[in-house]
């Protein structure tokens, strides 16, 4: 495997075929490279130390590379995916001399009248002597760089190196006006949503099976809605307002895709970060029908979301989202998500199935209102503490709920430690006149 150093000699000269262009005071010119030679001739800025290392924080051009999601992430999406590709990378030309030459002006090709005046900004570009660095696009940098040598391999690492990357020469003309230039790059680069993520993913397992539950015809969450309108499950948001209509979001519904997905072994690596491509079909409608029994299960027989789906009770999701409401907790992302996760939970931990453990469910109220939910998911100003932490608390304390007399003395004990340490209490150590709080007490009344 070829070896790049990490201190930078001046390179070599360069030529490349390059389109001129120019945004305000700035000409850019828009090429390309081959990855083996993009690796040799640009390094990322921190290589430089002169010019790098030696600057103080707040004059800093470029973040310290992340390179564990280097090695995680955009390495191995690489080293395995047929289908790679990122946008164009820019590269700052640093005491270098960049010459370009038009294909009409300097070299007078004899085009056709109509073609004259684009085909000034169409030529080469030639780079003599300085330095190239990664002034955008250090991550994919470091990224190409793990896959050629060898510290993350895949199916495609062999091909990397003949792979031809888009790449944007600019000129360093002052320090400020570069480090302007990586500022605004940067602050107005917007990452995709999660939402949109679970929208277009084409690889993630858990968002194409998510998908097929909302838009499928026969999904238990296919609503006959137009694409700008919101049905049982809202793409737009994260959360849900107090008037919205929806039953849940998008994001929520792929965290309980994952958590009903994960009970079978099969299926606990099934995201992108895990396989890099996509499942097979056979995998996706094994998963798929997984996820929609158990949802029409739940729809079919437990109390509240059956409200919701045959709108029997004559109750709006609004409705049943207000905090006095018997089932408001089950109503709220957060709260379904913990829902799902501790009655998950029930069904690793005792051999009852899913249809006794929704009976079981049946004889509870879910309410915001009721105590034991404070400081467990619930604020003293009866809001939601999203965190995961209250999410995962609240998933112990449902699986609790619904399997107590079938758990274990410690595996109780846990549940009890977790139920005291919100409320500050250490139930091994209490103080003199201390008592622990109890865990509600449960009778199924079946």
């Amino acid at each position: 495997m070829t070896k790049f150093a990490t201190n930078i000699d001046d390179v070599m000269a360069i030529v490349s075929p390059a389109l001129r262009g120019k945004m305000g005071n700035t000409v850019y010119f828009l090429s390309k490279m081959v990855v083996r030679e993009f690796l040799q001739g640009v390094s990322p800025a921190e290589a430089y130390k002169e010019w790098w290392k030696d600057l103080p924080p707040h004059e800093r051009m470029q973040r310290d590379a992340n390179l564990k999601r280097v090695k995680d992430q955009i390495a191995p999406y690489l080293a395995n995916s047929p289908d790679r590709f990122f946008g164009s990378i820019i590269v700052l030309v640093y005491d270098g001399e960049l010459i370009f030459e038009s294909l009409v002006k300097d070299f007078k090709m004899n085009l056709p009248r109509a073609y004259k005046s684009q085909a000034e900004d169409i030529g080469f570009i030639t780079i003599d002597g300085g330095k190239l660095l990664v002034l955008d696009g250090q991550h994919r940098w470091y990224g190409l760089k793990s896959v050629m040598q060898g510290e993350v391999e895949g199916t495609e690492s062999e091909k990397i190196a003949n792979d031809e990357v888009s790449v944007i020469f600019i000129n360093h003309e002052s320090d400020e006006k570069t480090r302007r230039i990586f500022n605004k790059v940067n602050r107005y680069a917007k990452s995709t949503s999660r939402g949109d993520n679970i929208l277009t993913s084409e690889d993630d397992g858990f968002a194409i099976v998510t998908r097929r539950l909302v838009y499928d015809e026969d999904a238990p969450f296919y609503s006959d809605v137009k694409l700008s309108e919101e049905g049982l499950v809202s793409w737009r948001n994260n959360t849900l307002s107090a008037r919205s209509g929806s039953f849940t979001t998008l994001s929520a519904l792929y965290e309980m895709t994952q958590t009903i997905l994960k009970k079978e072994e099969r299926f606990r690596e099934f995201s992108e970060k895990d396989t890099i491509n996509r499942p097979s079909a056979e995998e996706l409608t094994e998963a798929g029908n997984i996820v929609n029994n158990f949802w029409n299960t739940l729809f079919s027989k437990f109390t509240p979301f059956k409200d919701v789906k045959d709108k029997e009770s004559g109750e709006t999701v609004s409705d049943m989202r207000k905090e006095s409401h018997k089932y408001s907790l089950l109503f709220k992302p957060a709260g379904q998500i913990a829902f799902i996760e501790g009655l998950v939970g029930a069904m690793k931990k005792s051999t009852l199935s899913l249809d006794k453990l929704i009976e079981r469910a049946n004889t509870l109220t879910w309410s915001m209102n009721d105590p034991h939910w404070v400081n467990i998911i619930i604020n003293l100003n009866k809001s939601i503490i999203a965190s995961p932490d209250a999410r995962e608390r609240a998933a112990s304390l449902t699986t609790y709920l619904l399997i107590g007399d079938k758990m274990k003395k410690q595996e109780i004990r846990d549940v009890e430690k977790m139920f005291n340490a919100v409320s500050g209490f250490d139930i091994d150590n209490l103080e003199p006149g201390e008592k622990q709080l109890q865990l509600p007490v449960v009778k199924y009344v079946l």
